[in-house]
């Protein structure tokens, strides 16, 4: 009969302990706060290449504009690329808008870019940096009108 009343006790489940996941968490933390730096900065260099990446599409865009328009085509950042009424234009009339470029610092050797109507050029260079990036982005322009994109 001792046995009947007696009551089972159940054998171990399969879980984690309270004090498992408090040390598991703690890693995990610890980790965390190791891979930030690189995460930002890895941020920051991808931030830099796209918006040369931008800078050279609209360059090209511009190009091949003034080609087929068969006529100039200016491009006019604003405020250093970072202003939000830079325009592409093709006598006079506005073809692009172009969008502020935030969060690094956009230098060129040109205020404005103008592309005649076979798609030569002066020659240019615009520059892309960040502070917390370990990259510059420089977007090249040579007298024939092409682009070329380095990172260092």
């Amino acid at each position: 009969m001792d046995e009947k009343i007696r009551e089972r006790v159940p054998e171990k489940s399969g879980g984690f302990t309270l004090v498992e996941l408090i040390i598991t968490l703690a890693v995990l933390g610890i980790l965390s706060a190791i891979a930030y730096p690189s995460l930002t900065q890895s941020i920051a260099n991808n931030q830099v290449r796209s918006q040369a990446e931008e800078i050279q599409s609209i360059l090209a865009f511009a190009r091949s504009e003034a080609i087929t328009r068969g006529t100039d085509v200016v491009i006019s950042p604003d405020n250093g690329w970072a202003g939000s009424d830079g325009t592409v234009t093709a006598n006079g009339t506005t073809i692009l808008q172009l969008a502020p470029l935030s969060g690094s610092t956009i230098t060129s050797t040109a205020t404005q870019f103008s592309f005649d109507a076979r798609g030569l050029f002066t020659g240019a260079n615009v520059s892309v940096s960040n502070t917390d990036a370990s990259h510059t982005a420089t977007v090249s322009i040579d007298s024939g009108g092409a682009t070329s994109l380095s990172v260092q």
